[in-house]
């Protein structure tokens, strides 16, 4: 299942608008790398909660369109610039590597064949990113949702 689920983040059937965190949210880790760089995740419109316990300031962006996913057409992302790099999370690992802090993440959403996926891209420039294809791309991960978060269809 995870696999299959992994799959739908490269190839949405369907995209939603971006979800709109108004209040804290906390979506179970559905990739490998998210389950060894993050773990949980706990997210509003203000901040990110790694694991359990590493909190990042978030400073929203506002709903940006572009390529988001591979091989996905335009779709709306959420963007936030972070305030400090998280630092070593779980795993002695880091959400961009050693070579380069995390300065903006990218929510996004998507439901494909019955499930939902909420997708965290991680990029390392100062640089506003402009979708997956930005030089900065740092990191995808993805976790479990029950259903879309503030989606307009």
């Amino acid at each position: 299942m995870k696999q299959l689920c992994l799959l739908l983040t490269l190839c949405p059937a369907l995209a939603h608008a971006a979800p709109v965190l108004d209040r804290p949210q906390t979506f179970e880790p559905l990739s490998r790398t998210a389950e060894a760089i993050t773990g949980p995740i706990t997210i509003t419109q203000d901040a990110v909660v790694f694991g359990e316990n590493v909190q990042v300031d978030l400073q929203p962006l506002g709903e940006r369109d572009g390529v988001w996913a591979d091989g996905s057409s335009t779709t709306a992302a959420q963007l936030f610039r972070v305030a400090s790099d998280p630092g070593t999370l779980l795993n002695g690992n880091t959400i961009c590597g050693a070579d380069q802090p995390l300065r903006h993440l990218a929510v996004r959403q998507d439901e494909s064949y019955g499930g939902w996926v909420l997708t965290l891209l991680a990029f390392g420039g100062n640089a506003e990113p402009q979708g997956i294809a930005s030089p900065d791309l740092c990191g995808t991960y993805a976790y479990l949702m029950d259903g879309p978060v503030g989606a307009t269809e």
